[in-house]
């Protein structure tokens, strides 16, 4: 009995362009010659597309990475444009609370504004304590409405703040580089010993991101990005409240809050 015929196949060679038979359908050669110049060409030719193949892909690469990068610095930027617009919007307000206390001071002591102990209401002024407290205490230097330790806190940033401004105006690198790192240490030590003001302020900052890249659309409350800063708050208080943790690093502080 005689055997199956195999079929040959034409193609055309991609080197020299001479037609030449395959014996398989499934066969992918692309030249005439499996020995010869033609085959040798060819897996140069291959080599060189392969070659520009990774660079192509490399340049990509670092094309998207630039714009990554460029977008977060962008993100940054606008962060720290509107955290100073409410920061200046808190100190006109301190501004203006300080002026009003010091006129009730000075309206009390030229007696135009008496405390009147024979009002009808003056078994009512036990209501009143936590606003007279307010303007008995008031110092020009602090914030009725913050906490003192928060109260510290910005009082030693804006001390670093001024020293590196100080230190960069007179050209002492050093002395501008120690100033940026106690400033970095007291934040991380604060946001050591107040994890839900260290999430708080992280929530903020990606929620903003994600409003600017949908539109002014709200994230979800129960997004992944967020819950995660919420229960990791939430393990670092317990961890703070039995004297067992809240230790972390600055580096990884800094990492996370950008």
């Amino acid at each position: 009995m005689a055997g199956k015929k195999t079929v040959s196949r034409e193609r055309r060679c991609v080197i020299c362009g001479r037609v030449f038979e395959v014996k398989s359908a499934r066969e992918k050669r692309e030249y005439c010659d499996r020995k010869g110049p033609c085959y040798w060409k060819w897996n140069e030719m291959r080599r060189k597309l392969r070659q520009e193949g990774r660079v192509t892909e490399a340049s990509a690469a670092q094309a998207r990475t630039a714009d990554m990068l460029a977008h977060a610095e962008a993100k940054l930027l606008i962060v720290e444009q509107e955290f100073a617009k409410v920061d200046e919007a808190r100190r006109r307000e301190h501004e203006m609370f300080g002026r009003f206390v010091d006129q009730v001071h000075l309206m009390l002591d030229k007696e135009i504004m008496v405390l009147n102990p024979s009002s009808p209401h003056w078994d009512e002024r036990e209501d009143y304590s936590w606003a007279m407290g307010v303007i008995a205490d008031w110092r020009p230097d602090g914030d009725p409405t913050m906490p003192a330790d928060k109260a510290e806190l910005r009082r030693r940033l804006a001390q670093a703040d001024e020293e590196y401004n100080r230190a960069i105006a007179e050209g002492d690198v050093d002395g501008a580089g120690a100033a940026e790192r106690r400033k970095w240490r007291d934040m991380d030590e604060w946001w050591r010993t107040h994890p839900e003001e260290w999430a708080r302020y992280n929530i903020a900052i990606i929620s903003e991101a994600w409003r600017e890249d949908h539109d002014g659309e709200e994230m979800p409350y129960d997004a992944v990005e967020l819950e995660w800063y919420r229960k990791e708050a939430r393990r670092r208080r317990d961890e703070l409240d039995a004297g067992t943790g809240g230790n972390i690093s600055g580096a990884d502080e800094r990492h996370m809050r950008q």
